[in-house]
């Protein structure tokens, strides 16, 4: 089976997913985002052959890039036609599209393809709270994505009736995949840095439903038990300077205010003791999973998918949306205990690590059904 994969933002998951389909003797051929593509590598210089180099994918998988302009820019509709005349040509059996929640010509090119069966994974069926584009929005472009697609991948369980109703779908057309392991982070890793006790990492984009103001307003209860623990914050948001006006202690922070990817983003997992997600809202997150593979215990609310991939008590702490007493609680526990915490983080990794092999299962009985093999 020749199955053709399409990502924009979510580079990462493609990777992954791409080379363990792979390794289950699937012939796959890769449609990414030359931007985004360069921003994770971090060159522009032969991109293609560094995702090889790096061993982020083998060889055997062939890489296609495409650059589509702004969303509501008419020259993206010929540069999606130019991406379905390329799939034509490479004989698929079957695309794939990984979409999500603000790419519009993702949706449209699976509604343009005929003659090859589509699967689409909906990363956001929902929108998280505060975010740009508005629901509205996003549900056009989910309503669009789902007209053009033979079955629609859902990676949380609760997304399943989410997708039912906001889009209609019958249950037969709609499967819950639960995501895997995040490997690509790990294979950037170059250097392992050690682990410094009582660092605690925030990690990724700043927008309002991640809950950092949560997490800096649970600092001071923290500090106050654990006075070397030391706040590890690494994202990017034009707005940071604003989380912090009223901190009055930035000596417990460490902030790098920028979009992190490759060897620094493993460092920074390796240096950290656990991995907090204070967020309001959620679809699933690349975070949760980065943190299971670096074998870093999470605390995160119970919000969204979030609850599916995290074993309060196991392999994380699991407390309410903007609740700052329970969420300094539950980093304490975490740091009070080092042994707990390290289990915390191997049956974290062990559990992401264990449902691989059911992963890759479930997406090969899509593709069956929907080429007419099973």
């Amino acid at each position: 089976m020749h199955v053709g994969m399409v990502a924009k933002s979510d580079i990462d998951q493609a990777l992954d997913l791409a080379t363990e389909l792979e390794r289950e003797g699937v012939q796959i051929t890769l449609y990414l985002s030359l931007p985004h593509l360069i921003r994770e590598l971090e060159t522009s210089e032969n991109p293609i052959e560094k995702l090889y180099e790096l061993e982020l994918i083998p060889r055997t998988i062939r890489v296609r890039l495409f650059d589509l302009p702004r969303m509501r820019d008419p020259r993206s509709l010929p540069a999606v036609y130019r991406i379905y005349q390329e799939m034509l040509k490479d004989g698929l059996d079957v695309v794939h599209v990984l979409s999500g929640p603000h790419e519009l010509w993702l949706a449209i090119l699976a509604l343009l393809i005929r003659g090859l069966p589509v699967v689409s994974t909906m990363i956001v069926p929902v929108q998280n709270v505060g975010e740009f584009p508005s629901q509205r929005i996003v549900w056009w472009i989910n309503k669009i994505l789902a007209m053009g697609s033979k079955i629609i991948i859902v990676n949380g369980e609760n997304q399943v009736e989410q997708a039912h109703r906001l889009y209609r779908l019958p249950y037969e057309r709609i499967v819950h995949v639960r995501l895997g392991a995040r490997r690509t982070t790990m294979k950037f890793r170059r250097h392992q840095v050690e682990e410094q006790d009582g660092t605690i990492l925030f990690f990724g984009r700043l927008a309002a439903f991640k809950g950092l103001k949560y997490l800096i307003s649970a600092q001071p209860a923290v500090s106050q038990k654990f006075p070397e623990a030391r706040f590890l914050i690494v994202g990017h948001d034009e707005d940071m300077p604003a989380y912090f006006a009223n901190v009055e202690d930035m000596d417990r922070f460490e902030i790098h205010e920028e979009y992190v990817t490759g060897d620094m983003a493993a460092a920074f997992f390796d240096r950290s003791s656990l991995v907090v997600l204070p967020y309001l809202s959620a679809s699933t997150s690349g975070v949760l999973l980065m943190a299971h593979c670096f074998k870093k215990p999470v605390v995160a609310t119970r919000v969204g998918c979030l609850p599916e991939y995290v074993e309060d008590g196991r392999t994380g702490i699991l407390v309410d949306p903007q609740n700052v007493e329970q969420l300094a609680e539950a980093i304490g526990k975490m740091l009070e205990d080092g042994n707990r915490r390290r289990a915390m983080g191997q049956a974290g990794y062990d559990s992401v690590m264990a449902r691989e092999g059911e992963i890759v299962q479930k997406t090969l009985a899509v593709y069956n059904r929907v080429t007419g093999k099973s």
